[in-house]
């Protein structure tokens, strides 16, 4: 039986252990053109031919930008009008408040019925403190096509009522004090609320970029005392667990009434339970955390890229409401007669599209922030996990690989811009597709399930935990004292 050639020769020297972890130089070109690689000339892999991929993806995303810009450039040409979108208007479609109605910034039903809300008129101040007498009153209003005299007057005709009732100011409506005055217009006001609805966006605004200030500020403090805390916590923890095992064992020494049996049977066995597994998932936790606090040491330019990506996203997202302020603002009043103040103002199908296109530009390039995010500190993990000096040694070559572990965010990065785009780009669309449909499918596949693990849970419970509590009670001494001598040591080590 011949012996298996294999396409890459070894250098002449043979394959070194240092070879494996660093690489060589390979100064023969001849063999890299006739497709005879070595082996140490992989250890990056084959660069030579590494194309970016999905670049089709790429050049269409481009060009969706340069498409985005170009509508949105125009808006910002125009003034922010969104206070004519929650303007009150009159039955004559005249914005209180505004041009020749300066001096009348309120608006009041005529006729409180939800029959005849559209009898509005504008007026400078809302009533109140009124006598009981109202017969010819008048309040200072600006007359229109509905509302022709502001003199009180009770008619039986309800188009030619006119009532002067007390109010309170609410943004830009003058609302009843009266219940069931209030109950007959809220269906014409609830528009109103969208002041509200914009007024909470711009105090969420603020909370967000407070909370980022003050994380940034307070974070690293409470990061070293978050630590003692911890470590403390955790000593206490072992220290407590094993002092009230072993008193529930002395306990269960002197009880031989087989009720008051059954009963410390059911502690020990949940005190057990939790403890066990607090302690098992501390000490994973713990070694994870010590590997990623060795990761942050060697890479410490990975500590800016996710406050990089909180100030793009949160300035990212106030453009994006400013984009949206600024498509509701201009859109036009309708001319039909006989409408409520705050529905007289509709978008157009031009709006309709810019605001559908504004929500998907959204969706897709915070999807590809968050991504380009995600690779660059997972490829530098990657780049330091599987390619960092094991070997204690090697002396010779320590500080060379420390200065290469420092340069993993940079090459990271490199290698997003030069490789990766048009990927990322694919998975941010395709995500933003289906998101949504996977978190329904998730929701409804737990649903199904939920049935299934009970049924499943209570067969377990019913045939099962007698054999459990009997195995545990056997192994239980050997695993607390395997998960106290090794959480002791790996304590001593930080």
């Amino acid at each position: 039986m011949s012996q298996q050639q294999y396409d890459f020769p070894l250098p002449a020297s043979g394959l070194q252990k240092n070879d494996l972890i660093l690489g060589v130089q390979n100064n023969d070109d001849d063999q890299f053109e006739q497709g005879k690689l070595s082996a140490v000339s992989l250890k990056n892999g084959p660069s030579k031919d590494r194309k970016c991929h999905d670049l089709i993806y790429f050049i269409i995303f481009t060009l969706f930008l340069l498409y985005y810009f170009l509508i949105f450039s125009n808006i910002f040409k125009h003034e922010n009008k969104i206070q004519e979108f929650i303007t009150p208007r009159d039955p004559d479609h005249r914005a209180c408040g505004k041009k020749t109605l300066k001096e009348y910034p309120f608006i009041y039903f005529a006729n409180p019925d939800k029959n005849y809300l559209t009898n509005t008129v504008c007026i400078k101040q809302c009533p109140n403190n009124l006598q009981k007498n109202m017969e010819g009153q008048k309040i200072e209003c600006a007359t229109n096509s509905n509302v022709k005299s502001c003199i009180y007057n009770n008619s039986h005709y309800p188009n030619q009522t006119f009532l002067i009732y007390e109010t309170f100011l609410k943004d830009t409506v003058c609302v009843p004090k009266e219940i069931t005055y209030q109950k007959q217009i809220e269906t014409a006001i609830y528009i109103n609320e969208i002041q509200n609805y914009i007024f909470q966006i711009y105090i969420a605004l603020a909370i967000i970029g407070l909370s980022a200030l003050l994380s940034f500020i307070f974070g690293p403090t409470r990061k070293i005392l978050y630590q003692k805390q911890t470590l403390v916590f955790i000593r206490l923890q072992n220290i407590l667990f094993i002092n009230c095992n072993f008193m529930l064992d002395l306990w269960s020494s002197c009880i031989f009434n087989s009720s008051l049996f059954k009963l410390k049977n059911k502690t020990h066995f949940l005190l057990t339970k939790s403890n066990l597994f607090q302690i098992i998932f501390t000490l994973i936790f713990f070694f994870n955390i010590k590997l990623a606090a060795n990761f942050i040491q060697q890479n410490k330019m990975i500590l800016i890229i996710p406050p990089i990506l909180f100030i793009v996203l949160l300035s990212f997202f106030c453009f994006w409401v400013d984009v949206c302020f600024n498509i509701l603002s201009h859109g036009y009043t309708i001319d039909t007669q006989n409408q409520l103040p705050f529905q007289q103002i509709q978008l157009s199908t031009h709006q309709y599209f810019k605001l559908t296109l504004h929500a998907f530009f959204f969706l897709v390039f915070r999807g590809f922030l968050v991504q380009c995010s995600d690779f660059i500190i997972t490829y530098s993990c990657c780049q330091w996990y599987y390619k960092k000096e094991k070997d204690t040694q090697n002396v010779i070559w320590q500080n060379n690989i420390i200065s290469q572990q420092q340069q993993k965010t940079r090459v990271s990065i490199k290698t997003l811009v030069k490789y990766h785009l048009g990927s990322l780009i694919i998975s941010s669309i395709v995500v933003t597709f289906l998101d949504y449909f996977i978190r329904i499918g998730n929701l409804i596949n737990v649903k199904i399930n939920q049935k299934i693990y009970t049924k499943l849970e209570n067969k377990i419970k019913k045939n099962y935990a007698k054999k459990i509590q009997k195995l545990q009670r056997k192994i239980q001494p050997i695993i607390y004292l395997f998960v106290a001598n090794a959480l002791f040591f790996g304590l001593t080590d930080i």
